[in-house]
């Protein structure tokens, strides 16, 4: 590492506002905000941020966690993951394109060093983006002992139609009469669906954890670290937060989590009152109110995250696969080869539309 640079490893986000907004690469980070309330909710990880400057001036950041990876029945295996443990996206940040071939092995060095100190058996960075300016990493990740493992599908629309009659008009017939019959089931049966951004009604926020818990508890994905009630609270309550609500009588029993990041609109969470809504397509209408939000505000482009990835498509998505590298922290982890069945390839939907993320400068990759 040269002399100049000056890498500092913290449990804290050290950096002014404006320093964060400067990196630019390979996309726009989320807020000092936003990941100083993540870092502070009392999720079950230790996380830790990386910050390098040079002559003062901030020219990178990486951040990653410690999490406890399942691995067979009670047994777990300490993992550090760059990148969030809330949300999509590369665990690295560049002031220009240029600085991932001149620092990006220095920042993995320093996330190596943290990462064994901290009784981690694998390092793995996450949600490099295929394609798109993310996959410029895959030569020095690969030289630097990285193996490159499929992680998901990330479902991105493009919110290109001036107003929801046009996006319905772009969606084939069938589709079509499917959101306009989910919209009249919904209104049938009495519930209303409404975005909030800012302060949430008394109470909402333990609503949401609790909505939210329902689903953990349905799926138990092995890999789905467990949200606080504090984390719904800190979260919603800064600027870029926008929930959509929906309610029956007055009391909520579903909500989409998004976060707004340069006219991206990023699709977290979500909780649902399952014997409540029973079979009316209510989940699915308000993924149309997401569509109906970004549409009326202006934002180009709306991220639904992974998983149902058949049903994504039906609303016009296109996907783009996260990358992943990793490398274990040990000879011993090296020879045993259990990362294959900690990570295995994903098994996805034959034939999913490919996103040109490459060739489309206004959508984060």
């Amino acid at each position: 590492m040269p002399a100049a640079y000056e890498v500092r490893v913290s449990d804290r986000l050290d950096v002014a506002d404006d320093e964060l907004a400067a990196l630019r690469h390979p996309e726009p980070p989320h807020t000092t905000a936003y990941l100083s309330a993540i870092a502070t909710a009392g999720l079950d990880c230790a996380f830790r941020f990386f910050t390098l400057r040079l002559d003062g001036r901030l020219l990178a950041m990486a951040y990653g966690f410690v999490v406890r990876h399942p691995l067979i029945g009670p047994l777990h295996l300490p993992v550090f993951v760059g990148g969030s443990p809330v949300n999509l996206g590369p665990p690295f940040h560049f002031a220009t394109a240029d600085l991932a071939e001149d620092t990006l092995d220095v920042l993995a060095g320093a996330m190596r060093a943290d990462a064994s100190a901290l009784g981690a058996k694998f390092l793995l960075f996450r949600d490099f983006w295929e394609p798109g300016p993310g996959t410029a990493c895959d030569g020095l990740l690969r030289r630097l002992g990285f193996r490159r493992i499929p992680m998901f599908a990330d479902a991105v629309l493009k919110v290109a139609w001036p107003d929801f009659d046009g996006y319905l008009a772009s969606l084939p017939g069938k589709t079509r009469k499917s959101v306009r019959r989910d919209a009249r089931q919904v209104a049938a049966a009495g519930y209303h669906v409404e975005a909030h951004q800012g302060a949430l009604p008394p109470g909402a926020v333990a609503t949401l954890h609790a909505l939210w818990v329902n689903l953990y508890e349905k799926y138990h994905d092995p890999d789905q670290i467990f949200l606080t009630e504090d984390y719904f609270r800190r979260v919603t309550e800064l600027p870029e937060t926008i929930v959509i609500l929906a309610s029956h009588g007055g009391k909520p029993v579903g909500f989409d989590l998004l976060l707004a990041r340069e006219g991206m609109l990023e699709s977290t969470y979500s909780g649902l009152d399952h014997k409540h809504v029973g079979s009316v397509s209510l989940h699915r209408h308000m993924g149309h109110h997401i569509i109906r939000f970004a549409l009326s505000h202006g934002y180009h482009t709306v991220d639904f995250g992974i998983s149902n990835e058949t049903a994504k498509a039906k609303l016009g998505c296109r996907f783009r696969m996260s990358l992943g590298y990793l490398r274990p922290l040990s000879r011993f982890w090296g020879a045993v080869r259990i990362d294959r069945h900690l990570f295995p390839e994903p098994v996805l939907p034959p034939g999913l539309p490919r996103a040109n993320v490459a060739e489309d400068s206004d959508v984060p990759s």
